[in-house]
């Protein structure tokens, strides 16, 4: 069963949630945050494939909340859309211009949003079916090749087979936790009796090579290991 696709709207107003949350019923869990605090906070501890920015809210300015995310790096893996009642073109070339992916203007009509929605989401499927992101980890499964992205840099980073591996297989399943027995046996395909130790020691060079990045492979004691974003 394919997961719900996860969307972000960051907006002060429930009635435009509960419109989105109507439209949105299949293939999709939709979130809402009131204030850039709130938003910030939930990107940082998940992933959102879409992410919404209302551009007038109460105590906020929606492309000054939308720049300052850009600019710390929280939202580069994800589609943005901004939503808004301003009829002029002013910062709907803004928007474009800093990269969006949707300008959307109210009334919202259903069946459009809709309709928008799955054309990134599609792509967004397509382009996961040979990369993978995570944080500022870039990996692309068709070159193996792992980068972090570091300001607007990408650096390419060297791994073993084995800890390539042991990467993607923690962020395929990123949230959960992976036993050792699972992920050994998935990567080694055999028995041994030095398997905590040797994964262990995989797993202690790969966050070392990851840099600042590594803290986001959490050990689980007893157990075994998974990644998240959160501190």
């Amino acid at each position: 069963m394919r997961s719900l696709s996860k969307i972000l709207l960051i907006d002060d107003d429930p009635a435009i949630f509960k419109l989105l949350e109507g439209v949105l019923q299949k293939g999709y869990s939709i979130t809402s945050a009131a204030t850039s605090v709130i938003a910030e906070k939930k990107i940082t501890s998940e992933h959102y494939d879409i992410i919404i920015f209302d551009l007038y809210l109460e105590h906020e300015n929606g492309m000054s909340v939308l720049k300052d995310f850009q600019n710390k790096n929280l939202i580069k893996n994800s589609k943005i859309f901004i939503l808004t009642a301003d009829k002029t073109t002013q910062m709907e070339v803004e928007g474009h211009m800093i990269g969006i992916d949707e300008y959307i203007k109210k009334p919202i009509i259903p069946d459009l949003f809709k309709a928008i929605a799955d054309k990134h989401l599609k792509s967004l499927t397509e382009r996961k079916s040979t990369n993978l992101s995570y944080g500022n980890i870039s990996v692309d499964l068709s070159s193996l090749i792992v980068s972090l992205m570091n300001g607007e840099t990408l650096e390419e980073v060297t791994l073993t087979s084995k800890e390539f591996q042991i990467l993607v297989s923690l962020i395929q399943n990123s949230g959960e936790v992976l036993t050792r027995e699972s992920l050994y046996n998935s990567i080694w395909h055999k028995q041994t009796d030095n398997l905590q130790r040797t994964l262990d020691m995989h797993v202690s060079s790969l966050r070392k090579k990851l840099g600042g990045a590594g803290r986001y492979i959490k050990t689980i004691r007893s157990e075994g290991y998974k990644i998240d974003l959160s501190i």
